[in-house]
């Protein structure tokens, strides 16, 4: 509560005591009782994480019913809470700030009893645009999706195959960024996933030309195709 002292004067050694003053005297010292009788306690404000640890370096100040501010201190040890102590009864409105959080307000009554207040902060969410990634080699794109503070989502070839780390780390170098989701510039939450759409690890069947064997007797067909680096297959004889 504001104190207003009654008009009170100077006066010099002699003047007499007006009734006047007097009861300005009075009327101040009543205030002063007043004032120290007033209802007053103590606000302990916990500030937590989605995690629930405890934040600690943050700012804690309440508004009170006629506009008294107050401002909080942090109490280290078992405490660990921000304290903030002698406040007047009635309805405070506390806020919360901290670096990387959201500042938080919450309403509470204050009255006789020390009060208890437990606040979770919820961390700012920073979005930052996703880097575009069509036409690079999956491992640059790997390399740049972690250092612009994304992670590496699915990957998947244009064949529908679900890339492993090791094929990542194996064939990345080969394989040609087709897709990205979500698309380039996309304002994307710091540390989210992009996934990826690759090219099929290219694949290379060897072929060779079968030698002729028509007129050749059935070990003269087999010595053929050995040398050619081939099988004798099914044999069916053919009778006039």
């Amino acid at each position: 509560m504001a104190l207003t002292p009654p008009p009170l004067v100077n006066v010099t050694p002699g003047d007499p005591i007006t009734s006047e003053g007097w009861n300005n005297i009075i009327t101040a010292i009543k205030r002063v009782y007043e004032a120290l009788n007033e209802t007053r306690a103590t606000l302990a404000v916990r500030l937590v994480d989605g995690t629930g640890a405890a934040v600690t370096d943050a700012t804690v100040t309440a508004v009170g019913p006629d506009g008294a501010a107050a401002a909080g201190l942090y109490a280290g040890g078992e405490v660990r809470r921000y304290l903030l102590p002698a406040l007047g009864a009635g309805a405070w409105k506390v806020t919360a700030e901290a670096a990387g959080f959201d500042p938080e307000s919450r309403e509470v009554e204050i009255g006789k009893e020390p009060v208890a207040l437990e606040i979770t902060m919820s961390r700012t969410e920073v979005r930052m645009p996703a880097p575009g990634l069509f036409g690079s080699s999956l491992a640059a794109a790997v390399e740049r999706i972690k250092a612009d503070g994304f992670a590496r989502g699915t990957v998947i070839d244009s064949h529908g195959r679900e890339l492993t780390s090791q094929d990542i780390k194996d064939t990345g170098a080969e394989r040609v960024v087709l897709g990205q989701v979500p698309p380039a510039a996309t304002a994307h939450l710091k540390g989210a996933a992009i996934e990826l759409l690759v090219s099929a690890k290219a694949e290379v069947e060897e072929r060779i030309k079968v030698p002729d064997v028509r007129g050749l007797t059935l070990d003269q067909a087999k010595a053929a195709l050995a040398a050619a680096g081939l099988a004798l297959g099914e044999v069916s004889t053919k009778t006039k």
